[in-house]
């Protein structure tokens, strides 16, 4: 098995990201927790290419080093929007199971939704963990990287996790007006 052979040579570290991962055993995934390596959730590639869905819900359940990824060779689009909304989507069609010729009961793996929230920490504090950057969340002695987007006007009062569920589904690139990468506008919209 790849995972073993990498193993063998010394590959899986606390430094290393294995990208995809849908076709990882449990001892694959107990070696990788073992080994402190990070597994890359493609999840617009692996609709393409992954030949099953990663069960994110499950691996962070167990501990298992997980950030979000854009494996563009593999997909349409690099945007972590993108891919946060296709990790919900595929993490959906895994817990009800896309063979519709059985019964809903026997088809899909129970329990394997990912929320916005588990999404988002994927593409922040999951993906600076994996590349062991001091980033990925507003914090003391944290990096300030972060977009400010336009939000979609409402006609009602919504709460903020409303809010932040409706810019994780409906922002886009020309929603971002401003981009601050170590505290410093690396990008404005004009």
């Amino acid at each position: 098995h790849d995972t073993a052979v990498m193993d063998h040579f010394h590959l899986l570290t606390k430094k290393s990201v294995m990208a995809h991962g849908t076709q990882l055993t449990e001892d694959d995934l107990t070696l990788l927790r073992q080994r402190e390596t990070t597994i890359a959730h493609c999840p617009i590639s692996n609709v393409y290419f992954g030949n099953g869905v990663l069960p994110v819900r499950k691996l962070l359940a167990h501990g298992n080093s997980i950030g979000l990824g854009s494996d563009i060779s593999g997909g349409y689009s690099p945007s972590l929007y993108h891919n946060i909304r296709q990790a919900i989507k595929s993490s959906q069609m895994l817990t009800d199971g896309v063979d519709n010729s059985l019964p809903a009961t026997v088809r899909g793996v129970k329990d394997s939704r990912i929320t916005m929230a588990n999404a988002f920490y994927l593409a922040t504090v999951g993906g600076a963990k994996a590349l062991q950057l001091k980033t990925g969340k507003i914090a003391p002695g944290f990096q300030a990287d972060f977009q400010i987007v336009n939000d979609h006007q409402t006609l009602m009062k919504l709460s903020s996790a409303d809010i932040f569920q409706r810019l994780m589904y409906q922002t886009e690139q020309q929603d971002i007006q401003s981009v601050y990468v170590a505290g410093k506008k690396v990008y404005e919209r004009e």
